[in-house]
């Protein structure tokens, strides 16, 4: 019977054993939480910049809680912003693109471009509208993330 080792377990095993990441082992789980509450519509393209994920997080999990049902043709893309320095680049979809404004939660994919990323650089978590939406409701952003 064959034995196969992930990658972490084989840093850990070989001798003399290599340090397996704090963020993948043994990390403190962290939370950039935000609300926000509209009063009236969003256009395509308009942007609610939201919490803030620090350099050096590794996301592990996020959502969306919507707790009104928002009318219009629009939908919902979540990503974040770029970073200041350059090394992160915006992605307006990186947690969930094309998301409809039905009440209750939406959890980001595993094969999302956020999912398990590790951010280089301090960005803003950001929802953008995709067409016209009645805004007049309230959006809770959540993601979770291990950190040192």
């Amino acid at each position: 019977m064959a034995e196969f080792k992930g990658k972490n377990a084989t840093k850990r095993l070989n001798s003399p054993s290599e340090k397996v990441a704090v963020k993948e082992q043994g990390g403190r789980m962290r939370v950039a939480h935000d609300v926000w509450e509209g009063a009236s519509a969003l256009a395509a393209n308009d942007t609610i910049v939201m919490g803030v994920i620090p350099k050096g997080a590794k996301v592990v999990d996020a959502w969306l809680d919507v707790y009104d049902a928002f009318t219009g043709a629009g939908t919902l893309d979540i990503g974040w912003s770029a970073g200041a320095e350059g090394l992160e680049a915006a992605d307006a979809d990186g947690f969930q693109a094309a998301l409809a404004l039905t009440a209750g939660r939406t959890r980001i994919a595993a094969v999302s471009a956020g999912f398990l990323k590790e951010f280089a650089e301090e960005v803003s978590v950001q929802i953008t509208a995709t067409g016209v939406v009645n805004a007049d409701g309230k959006i809770a952003v959540t993601v979770i993330y291990a950190l040192d």
